[in-house]
Order: C-alpha cells, then structure tokens, then sequence
C-alpha cells in the first residue's frame, strides 16, 4: 500500500510535467486526455486505498518521515499513522 500512495501523491506532478514540457509540441486535446487521465489514476488509486482501510481496520500504516533530534539514545521522530 506504501507504494501505491507514493504513486498516488506523484501521478499529478508526473503528468504536470509531461503536460508543461512536451504540451507544446503534441497535439492539445491530447495533453488535456494526458493530464485528466493521470488526475483520474490518482483519485482512482486514493479510493482504493480509502476502501481497503475501511475493510480492513486492523491495517496500519506507520512510516518515519525524518528524526527531529536524539537525546542519549532517545530519538524524537515525525511519523505518519
């Protein structure tokens, strides 16, 4: 699930980009299909993550984004529930 939330917080730069960088040179109707496609593959990928935590309540998800400061071997981090 990790990786599909990484996919699903990156879809919209990835195809922002592609859209800002090669929009020029393509056809627009196409970079617009590009771009609402890749916003719809990220709403479609947070649903299915909404729905697998909904049914599955024991699952959980704790990640350490970074470590705030350590204190002789007590380390105050900033995580993610």
């Amino acid at each position: 699930m990790y990786e599909l939330s990484l996919i699903a917080l990156i879809m919209p730069l990835i195809v922002g980009l592609l859209a800002g960088f090669i929009g020029s040179k393509i056809n627009k109707s196409f970079t617009h299909w590009i771009t609402t496609l890749g916003i719809f593959i990220s709403f479609a990928i947070s649903c299915w993550i909404l729905i697998e935590v909904f049914l599955n309540p024991f699952l959980s998800f704790n990640q350490n984004i970074y470590e705030w400061m350590s204190i002789a071997g007590f380390k105050f981090l900033k995580r993610v529930f």
